[in-house]
């Protein structure tokens, strides 16, 4: 495991934003511009959201506020992916709504982008700010007093996975492609679906928490699964083994000749049926019937594949 230094700068001396005390402000400022600082006001609302099942930080937010001249009261926001971390430099989608007291539902959007960094000048008045990144959502409601500006980080609280799959003891990366399955394993809510189709060796970026991955190779019968702990500003390499058989089926005919075969296991009720005159899949070990129809011809084969192995299953004439 290692840091996302990939997906974000590092943190340096200097930064530009930092936290500060919430009061109620006690000035009135001038019309014409001044020399920007930091001003105290009680920018931040409650109803906070930071996803994830691994608990974000007590303050997950960085805010700085300063004088402005009115009538370029504004927002500047980014994020990091964790408190220790530098700012992300993907993509993320930010929307800025209006947020009215009293009103439910969704106000107006002011803002919407999905750069990394989101700077806008918007009148005085409380927002809604939401910012998705992968699989990830925060949401904050803060009011911007006249004459001011803000200056928001977000703490995500977000890591990443990795996963690779293969069948233990055959190389089928080149035959069979796997695709992976997220589960959230959260003990209040129960498990939920985030992902599914997530290719081999592909970065999902999730909040902080447990999750599942279930892993399926195309076309066969086979779930091979392994819990994970996603931890915030991390990336997790994680492999996943199949313990199944790679089998090989091979039908020699003309390139138009019309072909059907079917592959049933004499275990259960799994089958499956196709057109091609050769296919591999990755099978759960056991016992199968190979069948195929050839110019009118039905040809079987029963075959018993063993975990680890490779068989090839030739139908002929």
């Amino acid at each position: 495991m290692h840091r996302l230094l990939a997906r974000a700068a590092q943190h340096h001396k200097g930064r530009r934003f930092t936290a500060v005390a919430f009061a109620f402000l006690a000035a009135v400022f001038a019309n014409e511009a001044a020399p920007a600082k930091a001003v105290e006001s009680p920018a931040l609302l409650p109803g906070a959201v930071t996803t994830g099942t691994i608990p974000a930080p007590a303050k997950p937010y960085e805010i700085r506020i300063t004088q402005t001249r009115k009538g370029s009261e504004g927002l500047e926001l980014n994020a990091r992916l964790d408190a220790a971390g530098g700012y992300i430099l993907r993509p993320i989608s930010w929307t800025v709504r209006e947020s009215a007291p009293g009103i439910s539902g969704p106000g107006e959007t002011v803002f919407s982008s999905s750069a990394p960094l989101a700077d806008m000048v918007v009148a005085p008045g409380r927002y809604e700010i939401e910012a998705h990144y992968g699989h990830a959502l925060s949401r904050h409601t803060i009011e911007v007093l006249p004459g001011t500006r803000i200056a928001m980080t977000l703490i995500l609280n977000v890591g990443g996975v990795r996963a690779l799959t293969r069948v233990a003891g055959v190389d089928a990366s080149r035959i069979a492609g796997a695709s992976h399955t997220i589960i959230s394993l959260d003990e209040a809510n129960g498990e939920k679906i985030i992902a599914t189709s997530v290719a081999q060796g592909e970065i999902v970026r999730l909040p902080a928490g447990r999750y599942r991955i279930e892993s399926r190779f195309a076309g066969g019968n086979t779930v091979a699964s392994a819990d994970v702990t996603v931890k915030p500003g991390i990336l997790t390499s994680m492999q996943i083994d199949h313990q199944a058989a790679l089998a090989r089926l091979t039908i020699p005919a003309g390139r138009d000749t019309p072909v059907n075969w079917q592959i049933k296991s004499l275990d259960d009720n799994w089958s499956k049926d196709g057109k091609t005159s050769k296919v591999s899949l990755v099978l759960a070990p056991g016992r199968y019937m190979f069948s195929a129809t050839v110019r009118g011809h039905v040809l079987n084969r029963k075959v018993r594949l063993e975990p680890g192995k490779a068989t090839v299953v030739l139908l002929s004439e």
